[in-house]
């Protein structure tokens, strides 16, 4: 019986509890839509910001020729590896910020938090 019990029933409660910890988040957000809506916009404005930082480092970057592959294998050891890093994060940092701010203006636009049935 030990290990029916640990086998179906404890995952079963771990379920449940996440599914009343998520409700209870969207019960709040829902209460507090416009707050949210706030919060929002201003994620908006700060991943614009971080996108345009991205890509004003990414053209001065290819500007002076730090993109290319031969500059980045001239260095050994650490020099080598920090300018692949900045490399994929000018190529990735931008895709990853468009994304965010996608979803953002989809959120802001669509208001799904008004569909959900009234909570009282």
């Amino acid at each position: 019986m030990g290990v029916v019990f640990t086998l179906i029933f404890i995952p079963i409660i771990l379920i449940a509890q996440v599914a009343i910890m998520l409700e209870s988040c969207v019960h709040v957000l829902v209460l507090h839509s416009r707050l949210l809506n706030l919060v929002m916009v201003g994620f908006l404005l700060v991943n614009a910001g971080i996108l345009a930082a991205l890509l004003i480092a990414r053209v001065q970057w290819k500007k002076n020729g730090r993109m290319e592959r031969n500059y980045i294998r001239s260095y050994r050891g650490w020099g080598y590896l920090w300018r692949f890093c900045v490399k994929l994060l000018l190529i990735l940092g931008p895709i990853w910020q468009v994304l965010i701010l996608t979803l953002c203006v989809l959120y802001l636009v669509t208001q799904p938090l008004q569909y959900l049935a009234p909570m009282v």
